[in-house]
């Protein structure tokens, strides 16, 4: 067994690649004057693909760091802290983009705000000029399929066959994606899933790469062996061929990129020395990393991509749009995310001492 780690143990290298990735993701939809969709579609691609590989990451890691500190996972307050990490910042949203369209200022019904609200977005289907204020809430059902798949498994397998586990279920959920776009299997269940690349089936070896990384990362030796040579910049090049993978789009690329993403993330994350790594550190990219997954929500109903028409007039014209998608973002963070988050962590560590007196008096 690993010796303890800090419950605070903090990979601050992380925040900078989320950083990079909603920048990504708020450019492909900015769709400023002269670009063409073709010419940047690929960095929102790369940037939701970056955010899947480091949820994957990171709740494995801390996942193994409670069984490291504790000796055990416990599920119960696990998923308790992801509610109250996830819901309560997403259910606002909704219901603002609800309040709007029910006043007929934004195109909104019920199946999205349903689906959206029950993390089934990702396999409800409507044109885009219809659903594109809870379209981005596609990746957000893959993450809560996610939490509902693996901590579990990870539990059942232990944490020896697991690290084995994560790297077979991804190269099996692969081939899955393979066959069912080859022979149309879930399609004939429903024909408007045949090319839905978002759902959760297509897009799970995205986090299950993620948590194969999580186990290199928590292995002492292969960590310092990565410091040691100073294998940052060896990121830029995982990059920079995951950019090229989404250009040209070889047979099989989907595949590649899910399992190509996590390598810069431990590469950087192990040598925070470099300059690569003290540029990811820096104050201003790991608070907007911080406050990302608010960004990732509120910008939707700003940056209206795709040519589709504008329901909001100046709010969702460049550049007033990104400064009320980041401004509404932070109130997001700060009045929402945070405090909800410390709740969430204190009911979760009550649940823990009551727990434990109730073992201890019986």
């Amino acid at each position: 067994m690993h010796p303890a780690r800090k419950s605070s143990d903090y990979v601050p290298t992380l925040d900078g690649w989320r950083a990079v990735a909603i920048a990504m993701v708020m450019f492909s939809h900015v769709r400023l004057p002269g670009q063409a969709l073709s010419q940047i579609a690929v960095y929102g691609a790369l940037g939701v693909h970056l955010f899947l590989a480091i949820s994957g990451f990171l709740i494995t890691d801390r996942l193994l760091q409670e069984e490291q500190n504790r000796g055990r996972i416990r599920l119960g307050s696990f998923y308790l802290r992801r509610v109250f990490r996830i819901l309560p910042a997403a259910f606002v949203y909704l219901a603002v983009v609800g309040v709007l369209g029910a006043a007929r200022l934004i195109p909104m019904d019920g199946g999205q705000l349903l689906s959206s609200a029950l993390f089934w977005r990702n396999y409800f289907v409507e044109p885009a000029a219809q659903s594109w204020y809870t379209g981005h809430f596609w990746s957000l059902a893959v993450e809560e399929h996610f939490y509902l798949l693996w901590p579990g498994l990870l539990v059942v397998l232990g944490t020896r066959r697991a690290r084995w586990a994560a790297p077979a279920l991804a190269c099996a959920f692969a081939v899955w994606r393979g066959l069912d776009t080859h022979y149309g299997w879930l399609a004939a269940i429903d024909p408007a899933w045949k090319d839905l690349v978002g759902r959760s089936d297509y897009r799970m070896d995205a986090l299950l790469w993620g948590c194969a990384a999580a186990f290199v990362w928590n292995a002492p030796a292969l960590r310092s062996w990565l410091a040691d040579r100073g294998r940052a910049a060896y990121g830029l090049i995982a990059i920079s061929a995951m950019a090229l993978l989404l250009i040209f789009e070889p047979p099989g690329y989907i595949a590649a990129l899910a399992m190509l993403m996590p390598v810069p993330l431990i590469l950087t994350a192990a040598d925070p020395a470099s300059w690569i790594g003290r540029v990811f550190e820096r104050r201003g990219m790991r608070w907007f990393g911080r406050i990302s997954y608010s960004v990732y929500l509120w910008q939707m109903l700003f940056l209206p991509a795709y040519g589709l028409p504008v329901s909001l007039g100046i709010a969702q014209q460049f550049p007033l749009n990104v400064a009320l998608a980041v401004g509404i973002a932070s109130i997001s963070y700060y009045a929402i995310e945070q405090p909800c988050r410390s709740l969430g962590r204190t009911l979760a560590q009550r649940r823990h001492a009551s727990r434990a007196l109730t073992a201890a008096a019986g």
